[in-house]
């Protein structure tokens, strides 16, 4: 007589339990040290990762580094590890998920926290470091343990051309836009584009300077202007407005701080910009910030690069001496009457596949 066949799911919970060791909970003579322990061995190669004291994965779309919180860390573990509670005695385990506590203090331990891999910085794409022997080399796709550097995949780049070609390519490729002062605004363009490129020959925490489009009229180009200088690398803009209150700001910087997020785009800003929140953010490379929901505090060195564009814009003096500024005219009465090339060709920013994105990177060089 044939055996009944297992149910999908029993068949499937049986095999994972043969994949995953089983790790003793804390209680009945195990202490939490010695769980975060072996917690943290079993845990080195799972593709989690710290930044800060914080635990966290790549993930979503963009695949960015998302910090964990206690509810997903309880079931993440079961994928690599299988639980248990040791019944009195000593004898016996029962498989059941750890606590909220447990969670907490664990991913909190000094002893869990170094078997983590650390993330010091996030990379769009294949860029420029310095290696141990002190020459510039490209950054390999994945986790660099040398450096704790985490490249995001990305086409690679295109590495065939010249220095002239280089030059001329970056000329045509701000070409179209009309710049008040046409050498100090094309200079602060490159400059713009090679602050993201560069991120990561920079050590972590130094001070860059804010980069500023102003305009005297709409449509004049200056949020194509930083997209310009973004896309290449990021492969993307990530546009935003600034909020109305200064404590949303702040949730919003402290956000990219966690995330090892690399730009702070604040884009058509109205009138006067007075942001004691943002002269703060853009004077030191030290961040400090509370956690919403909970009173745990925030300190970290970030690498975050702020742009921020705007009509008839007005900075405040602090500001001023902080940034770099390009200011763009537009002469005729309305933007859409003003004739530009056809779009299409090697550097139109608006194309975001990777071909284009391959022949948007600049060439670097030893």
């Amino acid at each position: 007589m044939p055996l009944p066949a297992l149910n999908p799911v029993t068949s499937a919970l049986e095999k994972l339990k043969k994949i995953r060791p089983p790790i003793k909970l804390p209680g009945n003579g195990i202490l939490i040290s010695v769980f975060a322990n072996q917690l943290g061995q079993h845990l080195k190669s799972s593709g989690l990762y710290r930044s800060n004291r914080e635990i966290g994965t790549f993930r979503g779309e963009l695949i960015a580094f998302e910090p964990m919180g206690h509810p997903a860390f309880r079931t993440f573990v079961e994928k690599f590890v299988s639980p248990a509670y040791v019944k009195e005695g000593g004898e016996k385990m029962q498989e059941t998920t750890m606590s909220q506590d447990d969670a907490m203090v664990t991913m909190a331990s000094d002893q869990f926290l170094e078997h983590i891999l650390e993330i010091k910085k996030v990379l769009a794409c294949q860029l420029p470091v310095e290696g141990a022997d002190g020459r510039i080399r490209l950054s390999c796709p994945g986790y660099d343990a040398a450096t704790g550097y985490y490249t995001l995949p990305a086409p690679a780049p295109e590495l065939d051309m010249g220095l002239d070609n280089a030059k001329a390519a970056l000329g045509d490729y701000f070409s179209e836009f009309l710049f008040l002062e046409k050498e100090q605004g094309l200079a602060v363009a490159v400059a713009a584009l090679f602050n993201i490129y560069c991120g990561g020959l920079l050590p972590t925490g130094c001070l860059r300077p804010v980069f500023c489009v102003l305009a005297n009229a709409e449509g004049s180009g200056k949020t194509m202007l930083v997209t310009a200088a973004l896309v290449p690398t990021l492969g993307y803009a990530p546009t935003g407005v600034k909020p109305g209150h200064e404590d949303e700001l702040r949730k919003r910087i402290t956000s990219l701080v966690r995330a090892k997020k690399p730009v702070l785009f604040l884009d058509n800003v109205k009138q006067v910009l007075d942001s004691a929140t943002l002269e703060a953010f853009t004077s030191g490379p030290l961040w400090e910030d509370r956690l919403l929901g909970g009173n745990t505090s925030i300190t970290a060195l970030h690498d975050v690069a702020v742009y921020i564009s705007g009509n008839n814009l007005t900075l405040t003096p602090d500001l001023v001496r902080r940034s770099l500024i390009a200011e763009l005219r537009l002469d005729s009465g309305k933007a859409e009457d003003r004739k530009a090339r056809a779009v299409g060709h090697a550097f139109d920013v608006r194309d975001l596949g990777s071909r284009r994105r391959r022949h948007c990177r600049v060439r670097w060089f030893r």
